[in-house]
């Protein structure tokens, strides 16, 4: 097996969130690292867009949520009315399907907004299933989430676990989700295992809708040699 180490600065390109430290593109390495990179690479690409999806439809709809039958579909039919005058959804549910063909359910213990016009909504133990095209599974969860909605801007708190099913598995507490540029970044330490090994790192970066993604910070990954 092999592992890369890195502590070398570097400078993000202008249009990305500041950088502690060093970072690591996870392109780098020999080929069976290239290989297994590029799964995972593809992979995050078509995650990222299906939970932002998700995650704008639960905020789009809760308010029509009934207190009780809490699953919806797309298709709504007869609004309900708000549970609580301060516009609170407990163990609110939507299924849905994206418009490339991803069935997801989106779940939350609560939901809740400050008014109608707030701009801030916030989740308490938010989770999202995404059933993928390719017939696996994804599983993405937290303790804790807030999304501006002017912004697009969804951040992710505590015991936040991204699962597949072909065994990639990342954690960490803290991620954040710029659902309208397709970026996402976090800043607490990070741990990634997969059938390419296993990587752990300072922080983490992933831009374009996962076109590049980057560990940074103190990064180091271990390969597993499949030759």
């Amino acid at each position: 097996m092999a592992s890369a180490d890195s502590n070398a600065g570097t400078t993000p390109p202008p249009s990305t969130p500041p950088v502690r430290g060093a970072s690591i593109p996870v392109s780098i390495g020999r080929r069976t690292l290239n290989q297994s990179y590029g799964r995972m690479v593809g992979w995050l690409k078509v995650l990222l867009p299906t939970v932002a999806v998700a995650l704008i439809a639960l905020v789009v709809a809760w308010p029509y949520l009934k207190q009780e039958g809490h699953r919806i579909t797309d298709s709504l039919t007869g609004a309900g009315q708000l549970i609580t005058e301060h516009m609170e959804v407990s163990q609110a549910r939507y299924a849905g399907i994206s418009e490339d063909g991803q069935r997801y359910t989106v779940t939350a213990k609560s939901v809740q907004q400050a008014n109608v016009d707030a701009v801030m909504v916030d989740f308490t133990e938010p989770r999202a299933d995404i059933n993928l095209n390719d017939g696996s599974w994804a599983l993405v969860t937290a303790e804790t989430g807030t999304l501006n909605r002017e912004t697009q801007v969804l951040e992710l708190f505590t015991n936040v676990n991204l699962f597949h099913d072909l065994g990639y598995e990342f954690k960490s507490e803290s991620a954040t989700l710029d659902l309208m540029q397709g970026n996402a970044f976090g800043f607490d330490p990070i741990q990634g295992q997969g059938p390419f090994g296993y990587l752990e790192a300072e922080g983490f970066q992933l831009m374009n809708r996962g076109e590049q993604v980057q560990l940074t910070g103190k990064s180091r990954v271990i390969i597993y040699d499949t030759d």
